[in-house]
């Protein structure tokens, strides 16, 4: 696995993690 794919597949699951807050707190 690259460090980019890595990165990537953190930062898609950091802006979930956002959308999910500003949706429900």
């Amino acid at each position: 696995i690259n460090d980019d794919d890595i990165d990537l597949m953190v930062s898609s699951l950091k802006k979930s993690l956002d959308y999910i807050k500003a949706k429900y707190i």
